[in-house]
């Protein structure tokens, strides 16, 4: 695999496991850098996982505020 593969393939890893232990500013800053990929499938990934986060924190927040 080329080197931009295995970056992003690690990103993405990364992405999972913070989002997992509910780090998701961090998960977010990685989603953002993905989503800028050159490769197509990387930067769908990072989208979507961008939008998993937003809709997570909104959730956590609205849980909050009842």
């Amino acid at each position: 695999l080329d080197s931009l593969r295995l970056e992003d393939e690690n990103r993405r890893i990364l992405i999972e496991s913070y989002y997992f232990s509910e780090n998701f500013d961090e998960a977010e800053k990685l989603a953002e850098i993905l989503a800028r990929s050159p490769l197509n499938h990387y930067k769908t990934l990072g989208l979507e996982w961008q939008d998993r986060i937003i809709h997570k924190k909104r959730n956590i927040i609205g849980n909050k505020i009842r």
